[in-house]
């Protein structure tokens, strides 16, 4: 959670102060304050801190968690290098053998 300072007085809103959640229905507007996103094996938080949603930009405080490539991967769902050249190397020959297929159908 994140706790807004109240600078020029426009994150609390009639004395209830801007606490910032991850989840949208623990906050005091019941919007969202929180962008999530994988970057370089980073997870990256950017938060919201004005009421109603402010300018949207998320970028008011803003996380990058280092919880090792492979979890970041995981979370992510990007595979390890590893399996992205195996499987790409997979299709490439699927692609070769059903071209050659294709070219010996044509020829006959």
């Amino acid at each position: 959670m994140l706790r807004a300072n109240n600078i020029n007085g426009g994150i609390s809103n009639n004395g209830v102060e801007g606490v910032w959640s991850l989840n949208q229905a623990l906050n005091p507007d019941g919007l969202q304050h929180v962008m999530a996103y994988y970057y370089k094996d980073f997870l990256v938080f950017g938060f919201e801190d004005l009421w109603g949603g402010g300018d949207k930009d998320y970028n008011d405080t803003v996380f990058a968690i280092d919880i090792g490539k492979k979890n970041a991967r995981s979370v992510a769902n990007v595979p390890e290098p590893s399996t992205a050249v195996a499987v790409l190397g997979i299709s490439a020959l699927g692609f070769l053998k059903t071209r050659r297929r294709r070219s010996s159908d044509n020829i006959s």
